[in-house]
């Protein structure tokens, strides 16, 4: 997708399955099934979809997937593809690792940060991105880093070590542009250093809203996750950026949805120029 100076693609990292229940909170079963089916243990689809972006910046990506540390229990519970896909993904646009100059994340929870380091053959693990500026808000690193009982099983010391020795996290502080044409704006909700990314400007624009809208079965603003640590700010902030979403004309990306990449959405809110994910 190309808007203006920036192209866009989705570098799969794989599918994985998270409980249907989980990812729609307070919403009952039988309304959420009628959009999206569980299988045999209320699990449903989910992809990571790291966004790559280039332009003035270089090669930048958002989020980065599960990575290859899951134990063998939480690779059967997920049901994750082979984390090599976010490899062969950056291959299928003759780019490398090497090749990335900056990762962006929305927060930092297993799914969207794990794909950040890499265990290699012999235990050591190391950053997947050995290039690349990691930009996150300043927020969710104290959380990342001092996590309360809830967020342990999320923020995970070895997603996040390996890129602090080696001196390439960037924490981020006030809202607006990091990098030229690409700008964040802390929203809260999910997490507490949650963040919003836009890329471009006007209607040559896209808005990642990360785990705030994680697919488009999440496009009723009261549809939150029974994931999300501050409910009512994700609602809240949810119906706001979607309210900018409509009147901009800007596209919305999409993370973890596994057949649309993006959407637009005019005045009523409703889906338009679509824009499907590639097998």
């Amino acid at each position: 997708m190309r808007l203006g100076e920036f192209t866009i693609h989705w570098v799969s990292a794989g599918r994985f399955m998270l409980d249907g229940g989980a990812m729609f909170g307070p919403v009952p079963k039988p309304l959420w099934e009628k959009k999206i089916s569980a299988d045999d243990r209320n699990r449903i689809p989910l992809g990571t979809n790291c966004i790559l972006v280039t332009g003035p910046a270089g090669k930048v990506l958002l989020d980065t997937g599960l990575g290859n540390k899951l134990s063998p229990k939480q690779r059967d519970i997920y049901s994750s593809e082979p984390p090599e896909t976010l490899f062969q993904s950056l291959a299928a646009h003759g780019l490398g690792p090497e090749d990335i100059d900056h990762v962006v994340l929305s927060h930092c929870d297993f799914d969207h940060l794990g794909g950040a380091t890499w265990r290699d053959e012999d235990g050591t693990i190391r950053p997947t991105f050995p290039r690349a500026t990691v930009h996150i808000h300043q927020l969710e690193w104290e959380d990342l880093t001092a996590p309360v009982e809830r967020a342990k099983g999320t923020y995970l010391k070895e997603n996040w070590e390996s890129l602090e020795r080696a001196g390439l996290v960037k924490l981020v502080r006030e809202d607006g542009e990091i990098l030229p044409g690409i700008s964040i704006y802390h929203t809260g909700g999910h997490t507490r250093g949650h963040v919003v990314i836009q890329v471009g400007h006007g209607r040559e624009s896209a808005i990642y809203l990360g785990d705030l809208m994680p697919s488009r079965h999440h496009l009723n603003p009261l549809w939150v996750m029974a994931y999300d640590n501050f409910p009512l700010t994700s609602i809240e902030q949810r119906s706001r950026w979607l309210k900018q979403l409509e009147s901009s004309e800007a596209y919305l990306l999409f993370y973890h949805d596994v057949d649309w990449g993006a959407t637009r959405l005019g005045p009523d809110g409703r889906p338009r120029d679509i824009v499907t994910l590639q097998a």
